[in-house]
């Protein structure tokens, strides 16, 4: 199977002025100063993630640049301490492949192999908000948002430019549409897509097309499925029989940090391949869903592994009810979530 490049880009280009940006200035202006008091929030649910760690919300802002060879985005997160402890460090959600282009915190958050991390303790029942501009090289990624929260989330938002991208995935219904407005951007309107209570360990993968593209894998279109020639279907089997291997190994082999996360870049380019083989039809439904699912949970235990071997503890999964944390919406699904 022909294998992606790597996700991560090297380029780093001079960030633009662009509407995001303008975002996170005003979102951020309301969050200064101190971490609040627990109590002071919404969303609140049982459960938590290593060491006490909980996002009562995430939001993902993405649009596409200009020369169309990458996606801009800017995640706007809320990071609550729910344990008894101290967390020494906090991570925070990092997309595979992002460069980190801004961030408003000093001191600014560490990027690591592994992801995202503010150095700054935080103590127990209080909660923190972050705001960080990266970019992902979509040619790499095949359009896509890869995401492995290393906490629960409590609700995770995903907002386009109407009329620019629309986003698609399993775990995302759509919102409607938020006046720009209301997020210092007037005469914009946002197309709102959203999901939660998602567990620690949740494989996030969001396909972003332009409107009036087919559906994408996971989407009723191609759920129907189809007679495919014989040669793809060869083709299908051989992309379903490198995931099967993969999620035996990813049992029983346990590896170092670094192995760990080699091996789980692996598992996410063999979703990706798998993605794409569907979406050509070179590989039957239920094949699909079964060997994707295996490589979900494959990925998923490499995760755990790579959290029990820094001492993180095993996540648990967050329930109850979502917050108010999003914005206001009009039109389709008006009501809160």
């Amino acid at each position: 199977m022909k294998r992606g490049p790597a996700l991560a880009s090297g380029r780093r280009r001079r960030a633009g002025r662009w509407l995001l940006w303008l975002l996170l200035l005003l979102w951020m202006g309301q969050a200064a100063g101190a971490p609040e008091p627990a109590g002071a929030a919404t969303g609140t649910a049982p459960g938590a993630g290593p060491a006490g760690l909980r996002y009562d919300g995430v939001h993902v802002v993405v649009r596409q640049n200009p020369e169309g060879d990458r996606l801009d985005a800017l995640l706007l997160v809320q990071a609550r301490n729910t344990g008894s402890e101290t967390l020494a460090r906090v991570p925070l959600p990092w997309p595979e492949g992002a460069e980190l282009v801004a961030v408003r915190e000093a001191p600014a958050p560490a990027v690591e192999d592994d992801g995202l991390y503010d150095e700054r303790p935080l103590p127990p029942g209080t909660q923190r908000r972050y705001g960080y501009q990266i970019r992902i090289d979509s040619r790499q990624t095949g359009g896509r948002i890869l995401l492995f929260p290393p906490a629960p989330i409590e609700r995770f938002y995903v907002l386009t430019r109407d009329g620019e991208l629309v986003a698609r995935s399993d775990l995302l219904s759509e919102g409607g549409t938020v006046d720009g407005r209301e997020m210092g951007a007037p005469g914009v309107r946002l197309r709102l897509y959203q999901g939660g209570p998602l567990p620690a360990g949740t494989v996030l993968q969001v396909a972003l097309l332009p409107p009036g593209m087919p559906a994408g894998p996971g989407e009723e279109g191609l759920r129907a499925g189809r007679a495919v020639p014989g040669a793809l279907w060869a083709g299908g089997l051989v992309v379903a029989a490198g995931g099967a291997l993969l999620v035996l190994a990813a049992r029983r082999r346990r590896a170092g940090p670094a192995e760990l996360r080699r091996r789980r870049r692996e598992l996410i380019r063999q979703i990706v391949d798998l993605d794409r083989a569907h979406a050509a039809g070179e590989i039957e439904p239920e094949v699909y869903a079964e060997e994707r699912e295996r490589l979900r949970q494959a990925a998923i235990t490499l995760t755990l592994e790579l959290w029990e071997g820094a001492g993180a503890g095993t996540p648990s999964p967050a329930g109850g009810a979502g917050g108010d944390d999003a914005p206001s919406r009009t039109g389709r699904g008006a009501s809160a979530p």
